[in-house]
């Protein structure tokens, strides 16, 4: 069907699975119904804008309305802390020497916690990627 191609292909990240398209009569006249679910890959846009005020909507009642820059920017920082929150670390036994040392240069202490606080932990208790990335050793930054 065209409209599923044209959704497909005009909507990034990809919706597959998320919506379905199909053709009523009302009074005689086919109608086509889209039914959209939500998605966790937040912001969606049209792929042709990219995430601009021109590719990415909100809905408001029953109308589209562009969304801000910082909107796009808010929905888009959560969708890739949530998505790197739930990567578990590929090490485990991770050392955090380093960011001890910045946290004191900015007066502050981590306590025996921070792991939980800072949100370094998947759902499982184990260290997740965000985890590995600040840690003293990870094979990504020098």
């Amino acid at each position: 069907m065209k409209i599923k191609d044209r959704i497909r292909m005009g909507i990034s990240p990809s919706p597959m699975g998320l919506f379905d398209v199909t053709i009523e009569r009302i009074d005689e006249v086919p109608v086509i119904k889209i039914f959209v679910a939500s998605g966790s890959e937040k912001p969606y846009y049209k792929t042709k804008y990219g995430l601009s005020e021109r590719g990415c909507f909100l809905r408001v009642g029953t109308a589209s309305e562009p969304m801000t820059t910082k909107q796009i920017e808010d929905l888009y920082a959560h969708r890739v802390r949530n998505s790197l929150r739930n990567i578990r670390s590929p090490r485990k036994n991770l050392t955090f020497r380093q960011l001890h040392i910045y946290y004191e240069s900015k007066g502050l202490l981590l306590n025996n916690h921070f792991m939980e606080n800072l949100d370094l932990l998947t759902d499982d208790g184990d260290p997740n990627y965000v985890a590995f990335l600040l840690a003293d050793e990870n094979n990504v930054s020098h």
